[in-house]
């Protein structure tokens, strides 16, 4: 019988659809993939990725397979949920992952409501970017993600709501020469000292990008501090010369206050956010969430 790691190896390289991606994401190399994948045919008695250089997709009778290893891991969940409460574990523990963008901008609001609803919620907040939120919820280990994935690879397992997007704004402390000029394109600030969360494929491709076509030199990194900790950005742009970015509701206590300011940017630069889970209807508190994101913040 294929063991559950396998069965989350084999969906999520249905999903990626190479194996050098994904044996990146599950921490192993692709050496051992392939032996996994492997071993699994010859459990199964047939092929279940058809493998070219241009991609590895399911096989027919690998396309059954994986609908049958999504049931199977579902049904895990829903089996887990169901011995809590023959044991009377029938309080609700909410398990959130959330990117550090959208903390104040998103999670904020809803924990607030969601107290209001339910007082006798628990909820455990995971604030990182360097999480893999898709296996995480595969593997069922948190109920919701918060965060930035429509530059992500597709994947049809998961409920995926897309959120209006977020204008993202640059500060630095008021005393910083930055402030009274501008206005600055993005590859003006990217040449300067940034300190920033976690930065998502995505976005390196696009800082780099932007440097190229102004015919500037990319950093050797960027940003030059990374931590997914806002009140210690927020600390380093207001007591040294370092930039920092983020959402205005993220900042705006920082504004208010008037230890950090904004800088003038050419032009707006946006932030994605979404929310996923296996299935929005899995416990109360979930749903609540999941109708109150369709409801007030759905693009």
């Amino acid at each position: 019988m294929l063991s559950k790691h396998t069965l989350d190896a084999l969906i999520l390289l249905a999903s990626i659809g190479n194996f050098k991606g994904t044996a990146a994401a599950l921490g192993t190399s692709p050496v051992k993939l392939t032996r996994m994948v492997q071993r699994a045919e010859n459990d199964c008695g047939f092929q279940i990725f058809s493998r070219s250089r241009a991609a590895t997709v399911p096989t027919v009778r690998g396309k059954q397979l994986l609908e049958a290893c999504k049931e199977l891991s579902l049904a895990a969940v829903d089996f887990e949920r169901r011995l809590d409460a023959i044991q009377g574990n029938t309080s609700e523990s909410l398990r959130v992952s959330c990117g550090p963008l959208a903390t104040h901008t998103v999670l904020l609001p809803l924990l607030r409501g969601l107290l209001e609803e339910l007082p006798d919620v628990a909820a455990t907040i995971i604030v990182s970017a360097h999480r893999e939120p898709i296996q995480q919820l595969r593997e069922g280990k948190i109920d919701l993600f918060i965060g930035d994935l429509t530059h992500s690879t597709p994947f049809d397992d998961i409920e995926v709501m897309v959120l209006e997007k977020r204008e993202v704004i640059f500060v630095a402390r008021p005393e910083n020469p930055i402030i009274n000029g501008g206005p600055y394109s993005l590859s003006d600030l990217l040449q300067r000292r940034l300190a920033l969360p976690h930065i998502h494929k995505y976005w390196q491709t696009t800082f780099n990008d932007a440097l190229q076509a102004a015919g500037a030199t990319a950093p050797t990194r960027i940003p030059q501090i990374e931590t997914d900790d806002y009140q210690t950005l927020i600390s380093l742009a207001a007591t040294t010369d370092i930039i920092t970015a983020g959402t205005q509701a993220q900042l705006d206590d920082a504004l208010a206050s008037g230890i950090l300011a904004r800088i003038s940017m050419s032009h707006r630069i946006q932030y994605n956010i979404c929310c996923a889970c296996l299935d929005p209807h899995a416990m109360n508190s979930l749903e609540r969430l999941w109708m109150t994101l369709a409801d007030n913040y759905c693009a």
